[in-house]
């Protein structure tokens, strides 16, 4: 059976004239763009590209310590869910740091909400994590803090703090940090089986903590 030729018919630029094959006004030629006029942009799309670059800075901050403290966790949303938030932030002018984030599960699909519910009180570097298990195992729970200068643009060097918790209630005391810093805590909580940590997915989370 003879098959149907078809002719393709593609734009291209050569020396800095493009050639273009256009249903609407026919096939022509036309030179680079910004040849002849210089390419400018308009103020607002100036502004969203800064608030885009400035919103990319910060959540990179958080998204490369969420994947050092558990790796192989995030999956192929987190990244643009992390934009969202800054943007937001950014957009609205927002100087409560990151609030934002808090309660945000790093994966909807393992919510820390299937392991219990976890609460943070913070009084300066003292911090206690109250929670209760919905499952009766015990658990390791781990605590990243993040933290950033008051652009949230500048980090600081993170920390980490696990515990194997059996009680209601646990403290982790962090170094100190200077005054204005903007601080994000994430929770790791795993499950152990004969007390080994067996690496399901179904049996882990990662949160960003709800501070009271």
């Amino acid at each position: 059976m003879a098959k149907a030729k078809k002719n393709f018919k593609l734009s291209r630029t050569i020396n800095g004239i493009t050639y273009v094959d256009s249903k609407a006004y026919q096939p022509h030629i036309r030179a680079k763009r910004g040849t002849y006029t210089p390419i400018s942009l308009a103020n607002g799309m100036k502004t969203s590209a800064v608030e885009q670059s400035r919103a990319n800075l910060m959540a990179k901050i958080v998204f490369d310590a969420v994947h050092n403290f558990a790796p192989n966790f995030k999956d192929g949303k987190f990244w643009s869910r992390l934009v969202s938030v800054f943007r937001q932030l950014i957009k609205e002018r927002d100087d409560n740091g990151y609030t934002l984030l808090q309660g945000m599960d790093v994966r909807p699909d393992y919510a820390m909400s299937k392991h219990g519910s976890f609460v943070l009180n913070h009084k300066h570097d003292n911090i206690q994590l109250k929670y209760r298990f919905m499952v009766d195992s015990p658990f390791r729970l781990s605590i990243l803090r993040i933290a950033t200068d008051q652009s949230m643009l500048i980090p600081y060097p993170e920390e980490v703090i696990s515990r194997e918790i059996g009680q209601e209630e646990a403290r982790f005391n962090f170094s100190p940090l200077p005054d204005g810093t903007q601080v994000l805590y994430v929770l790791k909580c795993e499950q152990l089986v004969e007390g080994k940590i067996q690496g399901l997915l179904s049996q882990k989370s990662v949160s960003f903590l709800r501070v009271s």
